[in-house]
């Protein structure tokens, strides 16, 4: 019964575990999504700006170069809740097992541990530099 038991749960815990890498699978491809489109937004209106002689191609660059350092932070931000949500089940899960009853001990399958002396005998031991 036990084991059914233990595999019962532990099959809860894997689809669990693996819902949790789908959503962080998607969660990472949704934000790369999002900062590619900015980036790409950015080269489509930095274009018409070096078309139109209003900016030059380097600050253009300057331009995504900056705005790839403030949207780094930003993702990092956005992205704390989704991280701090992956400790509830995990606390949810530890819980749990913590509420389990503990199990009771089989007299009669149990052996004590032999604890007897150790003694060496017949060592050899050489030292050379």
């Amino acid at each position: 019964n036990k084991r059914a038991e233990f595999a019962d749960r532990q099959l809860s815990v894997i689809n669990k575990q693996k819902k949790m890498n789908m959503l962080a699978q998607w969660n990472g491809i949704t934000d790369n999504i999002i900062v590619h489109l900015l980036t790409s937004l950015i080269y489509i209106i930095g274009a018409n700006f070096v078309f139109d002689m209003q900016l030059s191609v380097g600050s253009v660059f300057a331009f995504i170069t900056y705005s790839a350092y403030v949207t780094g932070p930003i993702s990092a931000i956005l992205n704390i809740g989704y991280l701090l949500s992956g400790i509830i089940p995990s606390t949810k899960r530890y819980y749990e097992f913590m509420a389990l009853e503990e199990e009771k001990e089989n007299e009669e399958g149990m052996t004590e541990p032999c604890f007897g002396d150790l003694e060496l005998q017949n060592l050899s031991f050489s030292y050379e530099k």
